[in-house]
């Protein structure tokens, strides 16, 4: 059996409760080319997973969050996702500079799955967001 890399993925939440998304470039080498996901990649040898979080948001958008919390983990048939959250100030896009990808946007949870059901999005993320909605709902439901 191939042994599963580790990679990273992170949800910005913004204050209107949206999450941002990157439409990924729509060339050879990109996994899910053309379709929308959430930022992240490869954790490199020598990395913990929230190191490559860190690096990985300044490659791609310039930005470092005050607040980086892990999720979850998944483990898919090629690779484990390290699941960040992050809770961010701002509600455009305005203070992100992309540096991959062809854009970024935030949208609220039925956008999300608008996307999905139209098969516009990366395999595994609206599971992975959904399972983001679910759990931010039942902790509001226990406070």
């Amino acid at each position: 059996m191939e042994k599963l890399f580790d990679t990273i993925a992170v949800i910005f939440v913004n204050p209107l409760n949206k999450v941002l998304l990157q439409l990924r470039d729509d060339k050879p080498g990109v996994y899910q080319p053309g379709k929308w996901g959430l930022l992240g990649g490869v954790v490199e040898k020598g990395e913990v997973p929230e190191e490559a979080a860190r690096r990985e948001l300044l490659e791609e958008v310039e930005f470092s969050p005050d607040n980086l919390s892990f999720f979850r983990r998944y483990t898919l048939s090629d690779r484990k996702v390290y699941l960040f959250v992050s809770n961010v100030p701002f509600t455009n896009t305005s203070n992100l500079r992309l540096h991959e990808g062809k854009e970024v946007q935030f949208f609220s949870r039925d956008e999300v799955s608008g996307l999905n059901n139209g098969g516009k999005t990366a395999v595994h993320l609206f599971n992975m967001i959904r399972d983001f909605y679910e759990e931010s709902k039942n902790k509001k439901a226990v406070n």
